[in-house]
C-alpha cells in the first residue's frame, strides 16, 4: 500500500508525491489526494501470465480527485444500437459430415420495444440497412440453370410507417390520411450487393404489411418478383409515452425477412432509424 499526503486547502505548491498520473474510463489525467488525512493506493497482483506477474491497482481510498488532461476523451458504451443479421447452425449427418446448412435470422435493439403504438399518429420514414444470406442463379436462355452461387448480402432499407389518423383540425376529425394506409408499414429493400460479385443483381423486394398497434409489431409480404412471395416481420423500438400531451413516434424499426426473385432468393434481417 502506498501512502500519499493530503492537501485540502490549496492546489498550489503540491508535492509531486501527492499527484499520480493515471486513467479514468480510458481518459488520461492526474489523480491528486484531496484528503487532509492522506490517501492510499494498494498495488496487487491482478494477473499472472507466461510473461510474469502484472501489477495493478486493487484498491483506492477516498479522497482522490481525477483531473483529465486537456483534450482527453473516454469511450462511452453505445446504448442505442440495432442488431440484425443471420447465423448458421452446425449440423452433422449420419456419416459424420459437418455442414452449416441451416440459416436462422435475427433482429433486435438495446432500446426497449415500443410495445403499443395505438396512440401514435401520423407517418414517419425510416432508413437503414439489411444483411443476410443469398442464393443466386445464372439462367440459360431456355430457362435452365447455368450456374449458382451463395454467400452473404448487404442491402439498403427504406420504409414508411403510417400510424393513427391525424385530424384536420380541432373541429374536423375527418383526418388527413387515407383509411387504407392507417397502421401500415411498407417500403423497399434494394441495392443488393452479393459477396463474390462485383456488381449487384438488380434485386428489389417490396414490403407491405399491417401494424398490430397493441404490440407495436408489423407483419406482411416481401415481393421480389419470383414465383412465390416472401414475408417480413418487424418490431418498433423507442418510447411512445406521452410527453406534454404529445405522443412521439418510434425511433427505429428492426425485422426479419425473406424474398424470392426470378434468379435467386434471400433471407436476413434489417434495421432502420427514423429519418
Amino acid at each position: 500500500t502506498l501512502n500519499f499526503t493530503g492537501d485540502t486547502a490549496s492546489t498550489t505548491n503540491v508535492d509531486e508525491a501527492e499527484e499520480v498520473a493515471g486513467t479514468y474510463n480510458g481518459a488520461m489525467g492526474t489523480y491528486r489526494c484531496n484528503e487532509a488525512g492522506g490517501c492510499t493506493v494498494t498495488i496487487g497482483d491482478t494477473d499472472t501470465t507466461a510473461e510474469g506477474v502484472q501489477l495493478g491497482i486493487s484498491a483506492m481510498s477516498a479522497g482522490w480527485v481525477f483531473t483529465p488532461d486537456a483534450g482527453a476523451t473516454s469511450d462511452v458504451p453505445d446504448g442505442d444500437y440495432l442488431n440484425y443479421g443471420f447465423w448458421l447452425k452446425r449440423t452433422t449427418d449420419a456419416d459424420g459430415a459437418v455442414t452449416y446448412n441451416e440459416v436462422e435470422t435475427f433482429a433486435g435493439s438495446l432500446v426497449a420495444a415500443s410495445s403499443n403504438t395505438s396512440a401514435v399518429l401520423g407517418s414517419a420514414t425510416y432508413s437503414g440497412n439489411a444483411l443476410g444470406v443469398y442464393e443466386h442463379s445464372v439462367v440459360n436462355p431456355d430457362g435452365t440453370e447455368a450456374s449458382a452461387t451463395s454467400g452473404y448480402f448487404t442491402a439498403d432499407v427504406a420504409l414508411t410507417a403510417t400510424f393513427g389518423q391525424v385530424p384536420v383540425s380541432d373541429t374536423d376529425n375527418t383526418g388527413t390520411i387515407a383509411p387504407n394506409l392507417l397502421n401500415t408499414l411498407s417500403g423497399t429493400i434494394n441495392n443488393f450487393m452479393l459477396s463474390g460479385h462485383d456488381t449487384g443483381p438488380g434485386w428489389s423486394a417490396a414490403l407491405a404489411g399491417t401494424i398490430a398497434t397493441s404490440t407495436g409489431t408489423a407483419t406482411g409480404t416481401a415481393k421480389g418478383g419470383g414465383t412465390n412471395d416472401g414475408s417480413y416481420s418487424a418490431t418498433f423500438h423507442g418510447s411512445v409515452a406521452a410527453v406534454d400531451g404529445s405522443v412521439p413516434q418510434p425511433t427505429s424499426v428492426v425485422g426479419e425477412f425473406n424474398a424470392f426473385f426470378s434468379n435467386g432468393s434471400v433471407a436476413g434481417g434489417f434495421g432502420a432509424r427514423k429519418d
